[in-house]
């Protein structure tokens, strides 16, 4: 992908340019709505127009509010996280912690990598709560000055184009900031009390990640998780804001390279090839969240539902051969992963289930306690069963091209 500077219609859009972007889209309710706000933006009433279109994606969006409200439900109050976060607490790479003050600074010298900043996985359980009890005070609050401060705070830093930008519409960086940040902008259209300036910053973002996916996914890539990632993105947010001009073209090109991975991502065996098992996983997911998604959003053709499903039906079966036996049940070390550190047999049971054989047979019609020899991806797999007493070995290369081999008996690695 391109390392040059960001373009100004990506990085800076400017209201004219914004109001521009936007039009009716075809089978959308309450098109008159959009079409007052449009009206009042491009004539600079902006005072009127935000209102008008947050009313508008309020009544659009509802099956998305639903949904990810009834998601946020379903997560158990990270009561310490928020406190942490309150405090300026920020978890910016799995168990890495940065002390902040007041105010975020968003790209700090001694953080070594600013990668974890811009996954914004660390806002996640304030959004959580915010969707759980979108007119909490405090929380609207704190999720309001964040949305300023990252939006405001980002383009003032001195690093911004040094080290920010790249991060920040990074293509998998995007891929997964979309949901933290589109979950925050439901919250937003749902509270009593949101200002229009923080939905404008939200959905000028959104415009901007669909324009920094598309500038950068110019060929296909094989074997490549942010490639697979930064295509489900873009194919997001084209499906869920028709509205952009632009949406109608990053949603062929999106589909197109998706579909190209179902084809060419995976070897005949189903084994995926990045050779990696935790972003192999990955990849398959890029395809099942894929097919998920577009169910609710226009749907896909005929011919793309099969080539997706037959895809994970094959990978799925590979994942299923490949898991150590039962009761460990965890995923081989194959590449640059240790053992289960990423996932097991439950994750891949929770993929397969979009596909209609599962329901009859979760395996898939594979039978755990026999070996395996996966050719056309060069896996062998060796087991005496498929219980505790069971042994296992697998003779892999790492992702390094090192020679190895997981083995696994009683239940143990």
């Amino acid at each position: 992908m391109p390392k040059r500077s960001y373009p100004a219609r990506v990085i800076n859009i400017s209201e004219r340019d914004f109001w521009a972007a936007l039009r009716p889209a075809a089978g959308r309710p309450n098109q008159e709505l959009l079409r007052e706000a449009l009206r009042s933006g491009r004539s600079g009433k902006k005072a009127q127009a935000y209102p008008r279109l947050s009313a508008y994606y309020r009544e659009v969006l509802t099956a998305d509010w639903q949904l990810n409200r009834e998601e946020a439900q379903k997560q158990k109050p990270a009561a310490e996280a928020l406190k942490n976060l309150f405090r300026g607490k920020v978890t910016v790479w799995h168990t890495f912690t940065y002390q902040f003050g007041k105010r975020i600074d968003w790209a700090p010298a001694d953080l070594p990598d600013l990668s974890g900043m811009y996954y914004m996985w660390w806002l996640n359980p304030m959004v959580m709560a915010f969707l759980r009890r979108p007119n909490d005070a405090r929380v609207r609050a704190y999720l309001i000055d964040m949305v300023r401060q990252y939006y405001d705070g980002t383009r003032s830093h001195p690093r911004w184009k040094q080290a920010i930008q790249g991060c920040m519409f990074g293509g998998l960086n995007i891929a997964a900031q979309w949901p933290v940040l589109f979950g925050l902008y439901l919250g937003m259209l749902h509270t009593t009390r949101a200002p229009a300036d923080a939905l404008k910053r939200l959905l000028k973002t959104f415009l901007g990640f669909g324009r920094a996916l598309d500038w950068q996914l110019r060929r296909f890539l094989a074997g490549n998780n942010g490639f697979v990632f930064a295509n489900e993105a873009l194919f997001r947010i084209a499906r869920t804001f028709p509205e952009f001009k632009e949406s109608p073209r990053w949603s062929r090109k999106a589909l197109g390279f998706l579909m190209r991975h179902a084809r060419e991502g995976f070897f005949a065996d189903g084994g995926n090839r990045e050779r990696v098992w935790g972003y192999g996983t990955m990849h398959v997911a890029g395809l099942t969240n894929l097919y998920a998604f577009a169910q609710r959003h226009g749907g896909l053709s005929p011919s793309q539902d099969r080539a997706i499903l037959s895809t994970v039906s094959r990978a799925c079966q590979w994942y299923y051969k490949s898991v150590t036996p039962a009761p460990l049940n965890a995923f081989p070390t194959y590449g640059d992963a240790g053992w289960g550190t990423h996932d097991d047999l439950p994750t891949i049971q929770a993929m397969a289930r979009c596909l209609r054989e599962f329901a009859k047979d979760p395996l898939l019609g594979v039978d755990r306690a026999k070996s395996y020899l996966l050719k056309s991806s060069g896996f062998a797999i060796m087991r005496n069963g498929n219980e505790r007493k069971s042994s296992y070995v697998m003779p892999v290369r790492s992702l390094f091209q090192s020679p190895r081999s997981d083995v696994s008996r009683a239940g143990k690695p």
